[in-house]
């Protein structure tokens, strides 16, 4: 008859069942005694039925699988539980004894009875036969490397950390409960990591957890992705989290802005505040997030936020585009070559270091690894990076040597820098080639000290160029005779800055103007004049001769009229009906208006609202204070002017009473500038009472001069801005998520370029044609541009080949598409109509020469040809080099050199 375990648990196995231990196997002997387990009733060894189970005060020797499961942890076990999550600062998921063989650099160490803990970035194994030294064994699961069974109730557990490797032989009759309590906390924290960062787990038949969703992100949101990312990094390294940090992420998660901008986190100014935080687990966490997919750093000079962001990009696959700007030091990107050498997975297709200075070791560093892109790049802004003609002509170099990169560009801004006559001739070499092939939509070359004849003749055969800007630059008459050659022939140029022209005499002035008029291909003008001492009737006459359908933003700011000539600009305007004029600036054009010449231009300008209903935007800056008040009385039941800048006009209370009056009549009004007016209380208390039912005002400039003029007892006039303030911030809100673009903003972002958008998928190379190919190298034989990186800077990269020393440094990351944001193609690509009549005749001084063209430097001055155009008529063509005088030998510019045979 079968008899029972003293627990009931199972039945009591005879002595003679077995020879061995159940459990280690070794033969019963003599000396080695067969003993019962009193709950499970097996036969084993003294060593492994050595557990004590105390019921009713007695202990009943228990094998270690019976003696783990009907576990009463001791007071100082428990003890040691609390101080262990205390010391971790997380809560303990799940905890059972355990019998552990451990394998670590020195030697194999005997298995032994551990309690083993489970957090949630945590493995720690308490070792309750050490009495004396280190007892506890702490392991982030971040270095979890594999994890594979050996029976139902034993694992082994391999982790690395650096160079240390450590083996774990765990047994435990929880050994489910246990893998579950690890695969739980490891899938919270690698959630968008690559299988090459992901430990690798086998099972062998049996009821085991399913691994097959490692990384996936499921139903979690993102911003809990985020948060549960950035604490596990955190927690590897040490370091306190930053709760602003985390809220500043949500808000970004929230509103669905897909850029990370390290310069608007709390603490991130300096080291020394309350709230800094260590930037390498903020740049880790970001390595492998899949929402977001645009990093900027902006007047940072902290040198480790620059390392551990250079660290990320050596194997981030997800970040598209790049914005490090106005960081002040030579060489802090250096390294960023290397990165784009190293992480040959890399996304990044938009980069801006605008005010970052950039040496010559950093450039030639960047042009080489430009040329090992395997992908294209759409738009680099380099402005104000203190580049000489030496760097532009590195840069236009490399581009020459990877076609296949350069030709994607869609964007370029060189602006603030010296290209001179040598980097001019690089860019025309560059241009010359790549011709019809290229993408370039934007190309910006303000106050760059280019030469105009070198890079304007080729600028006709890039038929997607749509804008181009050189404010700043010297025009001469053989400037605006190449100038003249591009509009007569170009098919998408419609949007030129042309601001702070210098050297321009009326005739010159007259001349330039004629030949933008020249151009029969451009649906649409946006011009930028502002600054450029453009005589007044010279711009009445532009005004005139443009087609009424084309003109969409004119900006005559700086160009000094007498009142008389602007009232004929207006007239003219007026007269000439642009049905799709939008934007109109005329900024500090006219001094001292008295009170009937005001209201002459007010209601010229009123007539020119209501007779124009695609003008919405207006800026009368500097110089209107007697029109101003006449002209916001006119237009207060005008619903299509949408923005209006009155800055900087003294208007005083008066004025600001008409402004109040305005706001309360208008309900189209979406943008509004009044800074710099004088306003004293009462003229604030107006205007405070007039936005109280105001719903449509959307953008309120900040008025920091008034704020700034207002004496130190004014605390009820600085209430009265705030709650003004409050309103539109009030009326924003209550579009739920819409947003407004002014277009005063997109007209600085047309003519200045700043970067609003970024790529929603890879753009692959471009294919090379023939005649290009022949002169492209590999990316691998770029040796002569190639430049060891300087440890100075501190940017260490990891080999990407394997996981490095802290997680989230590696290769390979699975990229998502659910971004909105794109680079749009333009929706002015369109064919557009033919010019009715030949353009104005281009005047020349007879005193200057105009030099000519020869087909060997000028090759690309040829008008291009089009299979769906038909050839152009004669009379508008460009005279013939030869019918041009020869200039003077000295006035020639050096060929152009030839492309280097590799880099």
């Amino acid at each position: 008859m079968s008899r029972k375990s003293a627990f009931g648990g199972g039945e009591w196995v005879p002595d003679s069942a077995s020879n061995s231990c159940m459990d280690c196997n070794v033969a019963f002997t003599f000396t080695t005694r067969r003993h019962h387990c009193r709950v499970c009733g097996k036969l084993f060894c003294a060593d492994c039925s050595a557990e004590k189970i105390f019921t009713r005060g007695k202990g009943e020797r228990a094998c270690f699988n019976c003696f783990a499961q009907a576990a009463q942890y001791t007071e100082n076990e428990n003890a040691i539980s609390a101080s262990i999550a205390q010391q971790l600062q997380e809560e303990v998921t799940f905890k059972a004894y355990s019998r552990v063989k451990t394998k670590g650099k020195d030697k194999d160490k005997d298995r032994t009875k551990r309690i083993v803990f489970v957090g949630k970035y945590w493995l720690v194994f308490v070792n309750l036969e050490r009495i004396a030294g280190k007892h506890v064994a702490i392991n982030h699961l971040y270095d979890l490397r594999e994890l594979s069974s050996i029976s139902a109730d034993r694992i082994v557990l391999r982790l690395k950390r650096g160079q240390e490797v450590k083996t774990y032989d765990v047994q435990t009759p929880l050994m489910k409960q246990l893998v579950e309590a690890i695969l739980n906390s490891y899938k919270g924290i690698i959630i968008g990591f690559p299988k090459v960062m992901i430990a690798t787990f086998v099972f062998k038949d049996g009821d085991w957890p399913v691994v097959d969703d490692l990384g996936v992100r499921g139903d979690l949101s993102e911003e809990t992705v985020f948060e549960q990312v950035y604490r596990a990094q955190c927690s590897y390294l040490g370091v306190p989290q930053s709760p602003e940090l985390i809220q500043y992420a949500h808000d970004l998660i929230g509103h669905h802005i897909f850029e990370f901008d390290i310069s608007l986190c709390p603490g991130i100014e300096s080291e020394n505040s309350e709230l800094s935080f260590d930037i390498r687990p903020v740049v880790a966490t970001l390595t492998h997030n899949t929402f977001f997919r645009s990093i900027k750093i902006s007047e940072i000079n902290r040198k480790d936020v620059i390392e551990a962001l250079f660290k990320t990009l050596g194997s981030n696959e997800t970040i598209s585009r790049l914005l490090l700007t106005h960081l002040k030091g030579s060489d802090r990107l250096l390294n960023f070559g290397t990165i784009l050498q190293q992480n040959l997975n890399n996304q990044i297709q938009v980069i801006d270091f605008s005010g970052t200075d950039i040496s010559g070791k950093t450039l030639v560093n960047f042009c080489t690894g430009f040329t090992t892109l395997r992908h294209g790049l759409l738009a680099l802004y380099l402005k104000k990076c203190s580049l000489g003609p030496q760097d532009i002509t590195k840069l236009f170099r490399a581009f020459c040597s990877r076609f296949a990169v350069s030709l994607t560009l869609e964007e370029l801004d060189l602006s603030h820098n010296r290209l001179e006559e040598e980097g001019s001739v690089a860019l025309h070499n560059w241009l010359s080639k790549v011709k019809t092939e290229s993408r370039l939509r934007r190309l910006v070359l303000n106050n760059a000290s280019v030469s105009l004849t070198q890079i304007m003749g080729p600028l006709f055969h890039l038929n997607q160029l749509e804008e181009l800007g050189i404010s700043d630059s010297k025009m001469d008459l053989a400037a605006i005779q190449v100038f003249r050659i591009t509009m007569e022939n170009t098919i998408s140029l419609r949007v030129m800055n042309l601001s702070n022209v210098k050297g321009l005499t009326p005739a010159l002035a007259e001349n330039l103007l004629n030949s933008v008029l020249c151009s029969k291909k451009a649906t649409d003008f946006r011009y930028d004049f502002s600054n450029s001492n453009i005589p007044s009737m010279v711009i009445k006459t532009f005004c005139n001769s443009i087609e009424k359908d084309k003109l969409q933003i004119l900006n005559l700011s700086g160009n000094k009229m007498v009142i008389p000539d602007l009232l004929l600009l207006l007239e003219t305007l007026v007269a000439d009906k642009h049905q799709n004029l939008r934007v109109l600036i005329l900024n500090d054009i006219v001094k001292k208006v008295n009170l009937s010449m005001g209201k002459s231009i007010a209601d010229l300008l009123t007539s020119l609202m209501n007779s124009t209903p695609s003008l919405h935007a207006i800026s009368l800056a500097t110089g209107y204070k007697k029109a101003i008040p006449f002209f916001l009385d006119n237009i207060g039941s005008n619903q299509t002017i949408r923005e209006l800048i009155i800055k900087s006009n003294n208007l005083g209370d008066k004025g600001a009473s008409a402004l109040a009056r305005f706001l309360r009549k208008n309900s189209s009004l979406k943008y509004l500038d009044l800074d710099d007016n004088q306003f004293t209380k009462s003229g604030w208390r107006a205007i405070q009472s007039a936005m109280q039912k105001n719903r449509n005002l959307l953008h309120l400039v900040f008025p920091a001069q008034e704020i700034k003029a207002l004496n130190a007892g004014d605390v009820g006039a600085y209430q009265l801005i705030l709650e003004i303030m409050a309103v539109v911030q009030n009326n924003k809100l209550a579009l739920n998520g819409e947003t407004y673009l002014p277009s005063f903003v997109e007209m600085y972002q047309v003519i200045n370029l700043v970067p609003t958008e970024f790529p929603q998928e890879l753009i692959p190379l471009a294919q090379v044609p023939d005649y290009l190919a022949k002169e492209e190298v590999s990316p691998t034989e770029g040796s002569s541009l190639s430049l060891q990186a300087s440890s100075s800077s501190g940017a260490v990269v990891e080999d990407a080949s394997r996981p490095g020393q802290q997680p989230g440094y590696a290769s390979v990351n699975p990229r998502t598409s659910q971004h909105p944001s794109a680079f749009k193609p333009s929706p002015y690509l369109t064919s557009p109509p033919q010019r009715s009549g030949p353009p104005p005749p281009l005047t020349a001084p007879p005193t200057l020469a105009v030099p000519a063209y020869s087909s060997t430097r000028y090759s690309g001055f040829a008008p291009p040809t089009y299979a769906t155009q038909a050839a152009p008529d004669a009379a508008t063509l460009p005279p013939p080099a030869e019918s041009l005088p020869p200039p003077p030998a000295e006035s020639l510019p050096p060929p152009p050199p030839p492309p280097p045979a590799s880099l």
